[in-house]
C-alpha cells in the first residue's frame, strides 16, 4: 500500500468540502432534534415523578443533605474496593504456580534441539522455519526527458490553482510566454510525489539552485505522473531582455502563501535537472543545454547524468 502524495491529499480535501458542509448541516439538525427529545423526556419525568412519593423523598433529602449523600456514595465505593481486594497478590501467585506445575505433554518438536542449518531455523523433526525472506522488488517509475515546451502561461491568484496554461481570452490577456521542461513516466509504477530540483549554470560557472521547481497544473510543490503520462516543469521566461525562472514556496498544502512563487533572475548556458519521487524514491537526472536559434526559437541538447553526481 503506497503512501498518498500531497497532491492526492489536496485533491481529496477539495472534493470533501461539499460533503463536509452537508455533514455540518445534518449535525446541526441532529443536535436540535436531540435537544428537543431531551426536553420532552425531562418534561415527562417531571410530570410522572410526583406519583412516586418515596423517590421524591430520597431526591429531596439528597438535595438538602449533599454531604451525607456524598458520604454514602463513598462508603459504597469503598465497600466494592474491599470486596475486589479480597483476592491478594499472594493468592494469585499461588494459582499461577499451581498451573505451572501441571504435567506437560511433550511433542516431537520438543525432543530435538534447535539448530541453524544454512540460514534456516530447524525446530525438532517436524518444523522448519526459514529466516530468509525474499520479497519481490517493487516496480519503480522511470523518467524520460522528452524536450522543451513553449506556451502562454498564467499564474493564478490562488495557490491551489498555481501555474497553468492560458486557455480563455481573459487568461491570455494576463499571460506570459514561458518555456517548460517536459518529462514522461516510462516506468512500471505511478510517480506520486515528484519534486524537480534545478541548477542553472552560467558561462562563468556560476550556480543558481532552485530546490523546488514549479510544476504546471498542481496546487503544491510536487506533481503526480501516471505511467505513460507527460508533465511539465517551468524553466524560464524572458522579460526586459533577462531570463527569469520561478521557485515554488508551497511546502504545506493546508497553508495559504502570499506570494506562493519566488522570481529569480538567471543567466545560464545549461541547467541540471533532478526529478525525485518522495514516495517510491524513483529519480532521474539530466543536463539540458539551451541556446538561441534564428527567428527567436530555442534549441536544446540534453545528456542523462549519473544519479551519484552532485553539485
Amino acid at each position: 500500500m503506497h503512501t498518498p502524495s500531497r497532491r492526492t491529499i489536496f485533491a481529496a480535501e477539495k472534493g470533501m468540502r461539499p460533503i463536509g458542509i452537508g455533514m455540518g448541516v445534518i449535525g446541526a439538525a441532529w443536535e436540535l432534534v436531540d435537544k428537543l427529545g431531551e426536553h420532552i423526556f425531562l418534561s415527562w419525568i417531571a410530570e410522572h415523578l410526583g406519583e412516586h412519593v418515596k423517590t421524591m423523598e430520597i431526591l429531596t433529602w439528597s438535595v438538602y443533605h449533599p454531604w451525607l449523600f456524598a458520604g454514602f456514595i463513598g462508603v459504597v465505593y469503598l465497600a466494592l474496593v474491599a470486596i475486589k481486594a479480597m483476592v491478594t497478590p499472594e493468592q494469585l501467585e499461588e494459582k499461577l504456580a499451581a498451573q505451572a506445575t501441571m504435567p506437560h505433554q511433550e511433542t516431537h518438536g520438543s525432543q530435538s534441539p534447535v539448530t541453524n542449518v544454512g540460514g534456516n531455523l530447524s525446530v525438532g523433526r517436524d518444523f522448519i522455519v526459514s529466516s530468509q525472506v525474499n520479497e519481490p522488488a517493487r516496480p519503480q517509475p522511470q523518467f524520460e526527458f522528452v524536450g522543451l515546451g513553449q506556451k502562454r502561461l498564467i499564474l493564478s491568484k490562488s495557490r491551489r490553482d498555481g501555474l497553468r496554461e492560458a486557455v480563455s481570452e481573459e487568461d491570455i490577456l494576463d499571460s506570459f510566454h514561458g518555456v517548460t521542461l517536459r518529462f514522461r513516466n516510462v516506468g512500471l509504477a505511478e510517480a506520486m510525489d515528484v519534486v524537480a530540483q534545478l541548477t542553472f549554470v552560467s558561462e562563468q560557472d556560476h550556480f543558481t539552485p532552485v530546490d523546488y521547481g514549479v510544476w504546471l497544473d498542481t496546487g503544491c510543490d510536487c506533481q503526480t505522473i501516471q505511467v505513460g503520462d507527460t508533465r511539465e516543469v517551468f524553466l524560464m521566461t524572458v522579460a526586459d531582455r533577462c531570463r527569469w525562472t520561478l521557485e515554488d514556496l508551497r511546502r504545506d498544502i493546508n497553508r495559504e502563501y502570499d506570494p506562493y512563487i519566488k522570481y529569480l533572475q538567471v543567466d545560464f548556458t545549461h541547467v541540471e535537472v533532478c526529478l525525485f519521487d518522495q514516495i517510491t524514491h524513483g529519480r532521474g537526472k539530466w543536463r539540458v543545454d539551451v541556446f538561441d536559434l534564428d527567428g527567436g526559437r530555442l534549441g536544446y541538447e540534453f545528456t542523462p547524468l549519473p544519479l551519484s553526481q552532485r553539485r
